[in-house]
């Protein structure tokens, strides 16, 4: 009997250990697809943060050319179909990467302000945002889905700006 009992819980033991074993390798973040992806595309200097409720991927590091930033978004997009890709990815030219950086940061104060002088005409500065190389990411909650539109559209509009990420949650009104 006892042995019969010990077969029994080995078993379980097993099968147990075996399932968790599947999950875990059918369960491969979308950021090591992504960071594979890249790698794979010569894009090694460009870093990957995964916001796994949000679904959204965010590009960061730098490249040497425009054609460069767009290729490793293409590759993004290919690896987490169906994420928002941020591409944030600094443009630094060889040789001249400080002044790169200078003008990218004189354009992200530029979209800063002129965004939020938009959101108090609008009577909406109660938003959260964030600026980085060119991409507005809109943070915090808003009263309604035409709200939360409506500021994803004037982030658009803003002078300079590459790319709108809408993390705008409308607030539950039960």
């Amino acid at each position: 009997m006892r042995k019969v009992l010990g077969i029994t819980v080995c078993s379980a033991l097993l099968l147990t250990l075996s399932v968790v074993a599947c999950n875990r390798r059918g369960n491969v973040s979308m950021k090591a697809n992504v960071e594979n992806a890249l790698d794979q595309g010569g894009y090694k200097d460009v870093k990957v943060n995964e916001d796994r409720d949000k679904r959204v991927m965010t590009l960061g590091g730098k490249v040497r050319s425009a054609d460069d930033k767009a290729r490793a978004e293409e590759l993004a997009k290919g690896a987490a179909s169906g994420w928002v890709i941020a591409n944030e990815i600094s443009i630094e030219p060889q040789g001249v990467e400080r002044q790169a950086r200078a003008i990218e940061s004189n354009l992200d104060g530029s979209i800063d302000k002129d965004y939020k002088a938009v959101l108090i005409a609008h009577r909406m500065d109660h938003i959260r945002y964030d600026v980085k190389n060119g991409v507005i990411t809109l943070k915090g909650n808003v009263d309604t889905p035409q709200q939360r539109t409506e500021a994803e559209k004037l982030a658009a509009k803003t002078p300079n700006v590459s790319q709108v990420v809408n993390e705008l949650q409308v607030k539950d009104r039960r």
